[in-house]
C-alpha cells in the first residue's frame, strides 16, 4: 500500500497532556519525542500526523509552533484558565478551524461562547468516552485542506540528525510545491544550496512529496547541527533571510499588559516556527523588530511577539504577517 497523497496536519493542544496523548493514541502511531510529540497513520486516502507541544504551559514556543504547523486543531477545554485563553489567542491568530472539545460540563457553555467569539469556524465536541473516541476519528478524514502544489517548493524543518551511512537528516513539512529527490535547495536562513539526496514518507522511499506531506529528507551539502528548528528549504526566492522584520498589520493582544514601545528588548519575534530575540523598532499599526541573527521569513506566514517567561501570565502580545 502506497502513502496516501491528501495530508492532515493536527495540533493537539490542552491542559492535559495525559488525555492528548490519549488523542494522539486514537490517531495513529508515535513518531518522533522531543518538546513537540508527533503521531503518524494513514487513515484511508489521507495522511495524518498529529503533534503536541510537550513542554507547554511552562514553555509558550512549542505551543506556538504546533499553532504554526497545524491545519486543523484540536483544543480540549477543562479549565478555562490562563493556558486556555492563551492557547485561544494562538489560534485565533493563526486563523485557521479546529474542533473544540468540551470535557467540563460546568465550563462547557462558557467555552462554545469563547470559541464563537475568537475562532470563527471552528465546531465543538461534547466528550462522553469511547464513543466520542469513534467520532472523533471519523471526523478526521473528513477535513479538507487547501493546498499550494502550483508554487515553487517550500518545506519547513523541525528536527536534524546525523545518520551512519547517511549523513544529514532533517525531517518537516512541504509547505508549498512539490519536493523532489535531486533538488537543489537554498537552506534559509543560512542561504547555504544543499542537495536533496531521498525523501521518505512513512518510511517508505519517494521520489516527491506533495504539499503538505510530513517528510524524511536526506540532505548533501550542510551538517545536522547547523540545521535549526524553523529553518526552510527552499527554491521560492520571496523567501527571504533578515534580521529585520516588518510585522504589518500588527495586531496587539487586547489583554496583554507587558508595554510593547519602540527601543525595547526582552521579547521573541516567532515567524512560523523561527523565533528569535529582537529589539522593537517603530510600533503601531505595523511592527519593526530587528533581531539577534537572520530569520526566515515566509510570505504570508504569521509572526507572533511573544515574552518567554513561565507559565501564568498572557505571553503573547501580539501577531500578524511579517516581511523583511
Amino acid at each position: 500500500m502506497g502513502v496516501p497523497s491528501a495530508c492532515l496536519t493536527l495540533g493537539l493542544f490542552g491542559a492535559d497532556m495525559d488525555f492528548l496523548k490519549q488523542l494522539g493514541s486514537t490517531i495513529g502511531k508515535k513518531g518522533t519525542e522531543s518538546d513537540l510529540l508527533f503521531w503518524n497513520k494513514k487513515e484511508g486516502e489521507v495522511a495524518i500526523t498529529a503533534i503536541a507541544p510537550a513542554t507547554y504551559p511552562e514553555r509558550v514556543t512549542p505551543m506556538l509552533q504546533v499553532a504554526s504547523l497545524a491545519d486543523f486543531s484540536v483544543l480540549a477545554a477543562d479549565a478555562l484558565d490562563a493556558a486556555f485563553g492563551e492557547t485561544v489567542i494562538a489560534l485565533g491568530a493563526q486563523g485557521r478551524h479546529g474542533l473544540l472539545i468540551l470535557r467540563n460540563p460546568d465550563t462547557a457553555d462558557r467555552a462554545r461562547a469563547i470559541a464563537k467569539d475568537r475562532l470563527p469556524g471552528w465546531v465543538a465536541m461534547e466528550w462522553q468516552g469511547d464513543e466520542s473516541v469513534r467520532r472523533f476519528r471519523e471526523f478526521l478524514p473528513g477535513i479538507d485542506v487547501a493546498r499550494d502544489a502550483g508554487s515553487l517548493c517550500t518545506v519547513v524543518l523541525d528536527h536534524a540528525f546525523a545518520v551512519r551511512g547517511v549523513g544529514t537528516v532533517a525531517l518537516g513539512f512541504v509547505r508549498r510545491g512539490t519536493l523532489r529527490v535531486h533538488d537543489e535547495l537554498r537552506l534559509a536562513p543560512l542561504d547555504k544550496s544543499v542537495l536533496v539526496r531521498s525523501i521518505q514518507r512513512f518510511d517508505e522511499d519517494q521520489t516527491e512529496a506533495p504539499p503538505g506531506s510530513r517528510v524524511g529528507v536526506a540532505l548533501k551539502g550542510v551538517e545536522a547541527d547547523e540545521i535549526e528548528r524553523g529553518a526552510v528549504l527552499t527554491a521560492d526566492a520571496a523567501v527571504v533571510s533578515s534580521a529585520e522584520a516588518t510585522v504589518r498589520p500588527f495586531h496587539r493582544v487586547e489583554f496583554a499588559k507587558d508595554p510593547v514601545d519602540a527601543g525595547a528588548r526582552g521579547f521573541h519575534l516567532q515567524a512560523g516556527l523561527y523565533s528569535r530575540p529582537v529589539v522593537l523598532g517603530d510600533v503601531g499599526t505595523s511592527l519593526k523588530a530587528v533581531a539577534d541573527r537572520p530569520m526566515p521569513l515566509i510570505p504570508g506566514e504569521t509572526a507572533v511577539l511573544a515574552v518567554l517567561r513561565g507559565a501564568g501570565g498572557l505571553r503573547i502580545l501580539g501577531h500578524g504577517p511579517a516581511a523583511p
